[in-house]
């Protein structure tokens, strides 16, 4: 189980749970709640905290999934490459920026620039097109 549970005093017993990361900031999140009971109260306290949090991150990731199939039917390969380039450039230094926005410059001069990205296959990928 991901979690622990700690002894506090009579009857009183502290659940600290992880559950998952911040998407942020990649830190580890945690969920502490206080149970007054027996030990077997904590740990369906702990249980219950760790279902959760597994039933909302899978709610996350099929939402995730479905927001990026709708987003990628119509997008196309030069507007792909666009938004990458705005997702990666705060990281790289000018001329590593430089260079990419070229080869983006050369890729959007051709055909395959304009082709949804879901419709490209290897033969379209190929040097010539």
């Amino acid at each position: 189980m991901r979690g622990s549970i700690k002894k506090l005093g009579e009857n009183k017993y502290r659940v600290t749970a992880d559950i998952g990361r911040d998407p942020a900031t990649n830190k580890r999140k945690q969920k502490v709640v206080t149970v007054k009971g027996t030990e077997k109260d904590a740990e369906k306290a702990l249980a219950k905290i760790v279902l959760e949090a597994d039933r909302l991150l899978a709610e996350a990731v099929a939402g995730q999934k479905q927001a990026a199939h709708k987003r990628t039917d119509d997008l196309t390969v030069e507007g792909y490459l666009e938004e990458w380039f705005e997702a990666v450039t705060h990281d790289l230094r000018d001329n590593s920026k430089a260079f990419y926005r070229r080869l983006i410059s050369y890729v959007k001069e051709t055909d395959i620039a304009r082709l949804p990205l879901a419709e490209i296959r290897p033969p379209e990928c190929s040097a010539g097109n």
